[in-house]
């Protein structure tokens, strides 16, 4: 495990800081339960001096938010064999891209491709909830950013 987190972003999640990818040591596809995609509204609406309101469009390119759920394992096993802290592969991975970097994840809904994402946060929230959810096993919620028209296949 690469300490600090930065130190493995050339290594680990991808050639360089642009190209930064959800860690493969993770769970590939989120829970079913707390999934949900929702867009922003993209339309503008005006008064003129008199008859209806106008509507028009702002952009097409209109990101969306996503909502996912990841249960993490402290003692997850994997196909090749090998025993991963996923909790502790996800906090290097947040200590690096936060709530400022963009990075690839597998879509939930085309898992042929990734997307591309970012953390929701604000001054007063992180956009990442991280709980108890049994013995050794962490429920993380993320609120993420989409954005529009950004994904690349998955090789």
């Amino acid at each position: 495990t690469c300490r600090p987190a930065s130190a493995c972003a050339k290594t680990q999640w991808g050639a360089n800081m642009k190209d930064i990818t959800w860690p493969s040591g993770l769970p590939q596809m989120p829970q079913r339960s707390g999934y949900l995609r929702g867009t922003a509204n993209n339309s503008i609406r005006m008064q003129p001096d008199n008859g209806r309101s106008k509507t028009r469009r702002v952009s097409s390119a209109n990101s969306s938010s996503l909502n996912v759920t990841y249960l993490l394992h402290e003692d997850y096993k994997s196909e090749l064999g090998y025993v991963a802290d996923q909790k502790l592969i996800f906090d290097d991975f947040y200590d690096l891209v936060d709530t400022s970097l963009s990075f690839w994840l597998p879509d939930p809904e085309k898992p042929e491709r990734y997307i591309s994402v970012k953390i929701k946060g604000s001054n007063e929230t992180t956009g990442v909830e991280i709980k108890p959810f049994a013995f050794r096993v962490w429920s993380v919620t993320l609120q993420l950013e989409v954005w529009p028209h950004a994904f690349k296949p998955r090789s």
